[in-house]
């Protein structure tokens, strides 16, 4: 166990020793308890390469835990979506998708990379 302890002087300003109040506290945290900032672990990443990018396409690399369906979109720098493309159920493992942006023109895009629920994000430039 660990016991925190609190001491407030609360002052009223008089200047002198009447009115004046101590607080005390205590709080004790059992053993088996979570204490601190909860950890995130980001359940889906994935490498888009090249990067920059000048050719016609680009390839993400990732891998899933578990069958899901995947969808990957590609926004600009405006924030309008650029391509939307849907791959349907994907198997379990390493994946290796290749994108096509040959009609994209040269700028910085975001990818957003959705496997059923997760949804991971990377930057690209094309040349």
């Amino acid at each position: 166990e660990v016991t925190f302890y609190g001491a407030i002087n609360a002052a009223n300003g008089n200047n002198s020793a009447t009115g004046d109040r101590i607080l005390t506290t205590q709080y004790t945290v059992a053993r088996d308890q979570d204490v601190g900032i909860p950890v995130v672990k980001n359940l889906l990443s994935f490498e888009v390469f090249p990067n920059p990018a000048n050719g016609n396409s680009v390839t993400l690399d990732f891998t899933l835990a578990k069958s899901a369906p995947v969808n990957i979109q590609l926004y600009g720098i405006d924030g309008k979506l650029v391509k939307n493309d849907l791959f349907g159920n994907t198997g379990a493992g390493e994946q290796l998708i290749q994108m096509n942006i040959k009609d994209l023109s040269p700028g910085i895009y975001l990818v957003a990379l959705k496997a059923g629920e997760t949804t991971s994000f990377a930057r690209i430039i094309k040349n």
